[in-house]
């Protein structure tokens, strides 16, 4: 079995300058699913500040802070009221209204949220 990946496949030639991005590159990495399973899942990227990414996938909202500054993420959740919110390693709030969160990542911190219903 063999797999090709291609990065940035062009028609013509193109000249760049150093610290130019040439291309970006998303990969999803779903363990344990089918190749049809995982096709249908939807892949929402967002904008988001330089040196982080910002992906939602099957109800599941997933970042990264690469850089050296903590970052505050652009994509507000919602989360209703009543619904369980994890504050901190073993801590979970519920909150009495509707609350809408956003996320802050300190330098070089990963997330992984499931996405309120």
């Amino acid at each position: 079995m063999e797999d090709e990946l291609v990065l940035n496949l062009q028609d013509t030639p193109h000249t760049f300058n150093a610290g130019d991005t040439v291309a970006q590159l998303v990969a999803l990495w779903c363990p344990e699913q089918s190749h049809p399973e995982a096709a249908s899942q939807q892949l929402i990227l967002y904008d988001s500040p330089p040196e982080t990414v910002l992906a939602e996938v099957d109800n599941y909202l997933c970042a990264g802070n690469f850089g050296a500054t903590t970052v505050v993420l652009p994509r507000p959740i919602t989360v209703p009221a009543g619904q369980p919110l994890p504050l901190a390693w073993g801590v979970t709030g519920v909150a009495t209204t509707d609350l809408q969160v956003r996320l802050r990542l300190d330098a070089r911190e990963p997330m992984i949220l499931t996405l309120p219903l």
